[in-house]
């Protein structure tokens, strides 16, 4: 894999589809939530994050930032689907789950991409 961070956005579907290949880091993930936010508040309540492609570098303390982070920015009734393939992302994705929570935000992680858009659009 290309350790190159890029990242795609697409609404054609009726919700957010959140693209990220190459490793991302940090500042990287920072990059792309404020990409995705006006006013301080997520442009879309419905957001698929496909990691397949990307390796995550980020500490526990990054994790939990991000998830602290991302609360402010919530719409109400908002959801968030991860699409991770491999196991050490698919894990770490779980783990940033539990810090980006909320009593307007529900966050899954899913390996099938149709059980992802199942839950996020239901």
């Amino acid at each position: 894999m290309d350790d190159t961070f890029s990242y795609n956005l697409d609404s054609s579907e009726g919700f957010l589809r959140v693209t990220l290949r190459g490793v991302a880091r940090h500042a990287d993930v920072i990059t792309v939530l404020d990409a995705i936010t006006e006013d301080g508040t997520f442009l879309h309540p419905r957001r698929l994050w496909d990691i397949r492609d990307c390796d995550l570098d980020l500490t526990y303390d990054e994790l939990t930032d991000l998830g602290e982070g991302a609360k402010p920015r919530n719409i109400p009734d908002s959801r968030g689907a991860i699409l991770a393939s491999k196991d050490v992302t698919f894990g770490v994705s779980r783990i940033h789950s539990v810090f980006r929570e909320s009593e307007n935000m529900s966050v899954m992680v899913f390996r099938d991409e149709d059980e992802a858009v199942s839950w996020l659009t239901s």
